[in-house]
């Protein structure tokens, strides 16, 4: 009876499934278990109906937005990966400084700025492709979480207090003068690009560790100063020695590879180039003491953005024949 009726569950799936796939809705809003679709203009429309707690499902296609995307409620943002992109700016601003639960941003490429314009802990993003725009936080935020992402351009001003950040590329860092500044920033698998107007605070309270990175300058940058002051190196891959200043500073396991053309390796301009393969970094020696490969070819969950894949990692089925009732309990998560 019990294989019965798992067929018909399974059957019952696969139909919903086909279902989908031919109404090929454009914003799915869950709220408590019931779903509501939306038109691709009407994504601003769904954000604002989200409750907290919801999650909205995009679909692949362009969401031309007509202004900024204000996001003020502790809602998720699922796209299918690269080719679900969103044309515009969000603005991220939940009242209260809120500790947030899940991720929020996921999955998706867009075409502007992501500001967090109030102050929230919690805020996590994976997968988010900000191809040509800016990352910036305007209000003081904490315990950040950035994991395989590509980010333009990363403005970790003041108001940036706790963030890590794994298996990223980032093309342009760039931090603001403050003195008065206290953070501790970690950097874990990440490629960084650091190109202009990049200047690092001098005081004890500016905290930046990188673990198994690549950090570049390109030869045209338009601040020749910049640098990183009194931060933590691990097993770091770094093209510019002399820009690695303060009396605080510490280096561990690095590389600091001579007559290398740093404007080569680097090719920001195209989000596909990274300043070397996996192989080039095994050939060259590059090889993290812990066992991984420096930048983002290394860790155990390495840069990517393709779409995420959701995986079944518990499934139960009962049958209550007393009352004729068929429950089924599935355990999903993407990667």
């Amino acid at each position: 009876m019990k294989k019965i009726l798992f067929v018909i569950v399974c059957l019952t799936v696969v139909g919903l499934q086909c279902v989908k796939a031919d109404t090929r809705a454009a914003v799915l809003l869950l709220h408590e278990g019931n779903g509501t679709t939306y038109e691709v203009a009407q994504l601003a429309q769904a954000v604002n109906e989200a409750a907290d707690g919801d999650t909205l499902y995009l679909s692949a296609g362009l969401f031309q937005l007509t202004d900024t995307l204000k996001i003020e409620k502790a809602i998720s943002v699922i796209g299918q990966g690269q080719n679900t992109i969103i044309g515009g700016s969000i603005a991220i601003a939940l009242e209260g400084n809120p500790t947030l639960k899940a991720c929020m941003l996921d999955a998706f490429r867009i075409l502007g700025d992501i500001n967090v314009a109030k102050s929230v802990r919690g805020l996590k993003m994976r997968k988010v492709n900000i191809s040509a725009g800016n990352l910036q936080f305007l209000e003081n935020v904490e315990s950040v979480e950035i994991d395989r992402c590509y980010i333009q351009s990363f403005w970790s001003s003041e108001h940036l207090r706790s963030a890590s950040i794994l298996n990223s590329k980032i093309c342009n860092e760039k931090a603001e003068e403050a003195d008065t500044r206290e953070c501790n920033i970690v950097y874990h698998n990440c490629t960084i690009g650091t190109r202009w107007d990049v200047w690092h605070s001098g005081s004890l309270n500016h905290v930046e560790t990188f673990i198994n990175c690549i950090i570049c300058w390109s030869s045209d940058s338009g601040n020749p100063n910049g640098a990183i002051y009194n931060c933590s190196l691990i097993n770091s891959l770094i093209f510019s020695q002399e820009r690695i200043k303060g009396d605080y500073h510490s280096e561990q396991n690095c590389y600091f590879p001579v007559g290398v053309s740093v404007d080569y390796l680097i090719g920001w301009e195209n989000e596909n180039g990274c300043a070397l393969s996996k192989d080039e970094l095994l050939q060259a020696g590059y090889l993290g003491t812990d066992g991984t490969v420096v930048g983002i070819e290394g860790g155990n969950t390495p840069y990517t953005l393709t779409p995420n894949s959701i995986n079944v990692n518990n499934a139960k089925l009962d049958v209550d024949m007393e009352k004729k009732v068929l429950n089924v309990t599935l355990k999903v998560a993407a990667n």
